[in-house]
């Protein structure tokens, strides 16, 4: 580094009052402490010495730009996608034992499959992996494959199959 300034230096001494200017803002912007503002001001130098300096700095400081702009795209990409990972995770969690989704109050899906247990309750297989037991032996109208359901948090813990457009809800377990 010092051999740049050096001939630097040495280029600028046979130039006249001019070159002496320039080495005085050198001198000055050696005696900044702060190391991005003293990288500035001799920036702010090199561009005073020539089209040609200035050019090239001005490239250098266009292609920054675009690497901030770039990693600040790539920070916000990765922040959304975390965002949507818990999302998914919180909402995969609904109904579970060691339920940890406390503000999600319904899950919307549809029925993909309708299987029945050993004593003849139904058992839902939702279009978002969920499977649903029900717990008490009413009948719910419109419950199908393909039916838009959704399963609401009930009171005291407990979760209600509603089948869209419907009125009715029967209690059902999680069971995957």
């Amino acid at each position: 580094m010092r051999i740049v300034f050096a001939m630097l230096g040495a280029g600028l001494l046979g130039a006249g009052p001019a070159q002496a200017q320039v080495q005085d803002r050198m001198v000055a912007c050696s005696a900044e402490v702060d190391d991005a503002k003293r990288l500035a001001c001799y920036d702010g130098v090199v561009k005073a010495l020539s089209a040609d300096a200035r050019r090239v700095s001005d490239a250098r400081e266009a292609e920054s730009a675009k690497a901030k702009q770039a990693a600040a795209a790539a920070a916000a990409a990765a922040a959304a996608a975390a965002a949507a990972e818990a999302e998914a995770a919180r909402r995969d969690s609904f109904g579970k034992q060691a339920d940890s989704a406390e503000e999600i109050r319904e899950v919307s899906s549809s029925i993909s499959e309708i299987l029945r247990d050993a004593s003849g309750k139904p058992v839902f297989i939702l279009d978002n992996g969920q499977m649903w037991r029900q717990a008490d032996g009413f009948s719910i109208p419109g419950a199908k494959v393909g039916a838009a359901v959704m399963v609401k948090r009930g009171a005291m813990g407990s979760y209600r199959l509603v089948v869209e457009g419907s009125k009715r809800s029967v209690q059902v377990i999680r069971m995957r």
